[in-house]
């Protein structure tokens, strides 16, 4: 089996991340909220498309000088530069959440493909030598569960 991946990262690059997403997490908790689900489920849905209208709108209500006092027009400027400012954070986000997702799955995928490949050798290395199979005896018991209730599993299945 390809090992995918070339390195794990060293202690230092893990704690520079880390910091780094501390850091993001404090921010952008003094510029943002997480929601409950109820609050999440109430949220105003834009329709698809409607972005071009909206700076229309903003733009004719300053010049009308209309600034209704539910929605300031400052305090609407302000939610619309954090829309796109969240937007690009979020596509950002996502990205590196994919990258690290599937570096995890891949790792993990061939750390068990490796012990798969090591537990059958000493496996059958243990057949003839004792200790050896002692040493790895939680192991094997382990592994035969599956087999034990697959094997069941069939019987059950059986005319």
């Amino acid at each position: 089996m390809e090992n995918r991946l070339t390195r794990a990262m060293t202690e230092e690059e893990n704690r520079d991340i880390d910091q780094d997403l501390n850091q993001c997490e404090t921010t952008l908790r003094q510029v943002g909220k997480v929601l409950s689900e109820e609050e999440r489920r109430k949220l105003h849905r834009p329709r698809k498309g409607s972005e071009q209208f909206i700076q229309l709108i903003l733009t004719a209500a300053k010049e009308m000088n209309l600034d209704l006092p539910a929605h300031p027009m400052a305090d609407v400027e302000s939610d619309l530069k954090l829309q796109f400012q969240m937007t690009q954070l979020v596509h950002r986000i996502s990205s590196l959440n994919t990258l690290a997702t599937d570096s995890y799955n891949i790792a993990r995928s061939e750390v068990w493909g490796a012990f798969l490949d090591y537990y059958n050798v000493l496996s059958a290395m243990a057949d003839r030598n004792p200790a050896l199979a002692d040493r790895i005896r939680p192991v094997t018991e382990f592994m035969s569960v599956r087999k034990a209730r697959a094997a069941a599993a069939q019987k059950d299945e059986e005319p």
